[in-house]
């Protein structure tokens, strides 16, 4: 879950509504799973 807090914009929960909050958890889980899925071999 640290992970997800590194980015600003979720620790600080600036939006107003919770879709788009949950749109930027999910764009950010995304990039998370891009770079663990490019350090494989």
């Amino acid at each position: 879950f640290n992970i997800f807090k590194q980015w600003r914009a979720l620790a600080t929960r600036y939006d107003k509504l919770a879709l788009t909050y949950r749109g930027g958890l999910v764009l950010r889980a995304i990039t998370i799973w891009l770079r663990a899925l490019g350090d494989t071999p």
